[in-house]
């Protein structure tokens, strides 16, 4: 059953995560930092993205503490050039990996157009090729989306839980030739919305028809279509 609209006086944290990872920008930045990707530049050459947008993002995950700066105002003994500055991956960057596997995963089994350019993913213990399994803490058994029973706190419901915060849609790879399909492309365009998002994140807590999604999300009826 949808859980009822309560008042509250912000975000809650469902929001706060689908306003910084609903957002298509944000997960492309954080994919090329697992690649090894740490500077503004690096980060520059691999995106077709303006400089505001690119700031704008880096600050963001920077303050959530995805990404942790490196100022580059100082200099190595020795050295005349300035230590670079370089974005590298938090704790709470790095607990995105398991994430970044189950979109990888998705894409491999249900995007035919882009599945054979994606690198498969193999267990470094035995060897063989593998899929990541989502299984719970306390028994340890594997779980399905009818296995869940979610549940809203004291943060209140879902009007707490609609993502804050802009999507700016980029620019076609076609058109750029820049971030070519890779690791998991077409997947960014699908959730990397930050409706999109809460919109799948309704239907799983229940929400079926469009008035629901609607009311749910506090959207306007263009958004929802």
């Amino acid at each position: 059953m949808v859980e009822p609209i309560a008042a509250g006086p912000g975000p809650n944290a469902i929001g706060a995560t689908l306003g910084l990872l609903g957002d298509e920008w944000s997960l492309l930045i954080v994919r090329h930092a697992f690649t090894g990707v740490r500077t503004y530049g690096g980060f520059k050459n691999r995106l077709a993205i303006s400089d505001s947008v690119l700031s704008s993002r880096l600050a963001t995950l920077a303050d959530a503490r995805a990404l942790v700066h490196m100022a580059g105002d100082e200099y190595d003994e020795g050295d005349d050039e300035p230590v670079r500055s370089e974005y590298h991956l938090g704790q709470r960057g790095e607990d995105l990996w398991r994430l970044m596997l189950c979109i990888w995963a998705w894409e491999q089994h249900y995007v035919v157009a882009h599945s054979a350019q994606l690198p498969r993913m193999f267990h470094i213990t035995c060897g063989k090729e593998c899929q990541p399994v989502l299984r719970c803490a306390a028994c340890a058994q594997p779980v399905t989306t009818h296995d869940i029973d979610a549940h809203f706190g004291p943060s209140g419901g879902f009007s707490r839980s609609a993502p804050i915060g802009a999507t700016r849609r980029r620019s076609s790879r076609a058109a750029t030739g820049v971030d070519e399909p890779g690791l998991f492309p077409e997947t960014m365009a699908t959730i990397g919305s930050r409706w999109s998002s809460a919109i799948l994140g309704a239907a799983f807590l229940g929400a079926s028809r469009f008035s629901e999604f609607e009311r749910l999300l506090g959207a306007p009826p263009s958004i929802v279509a």
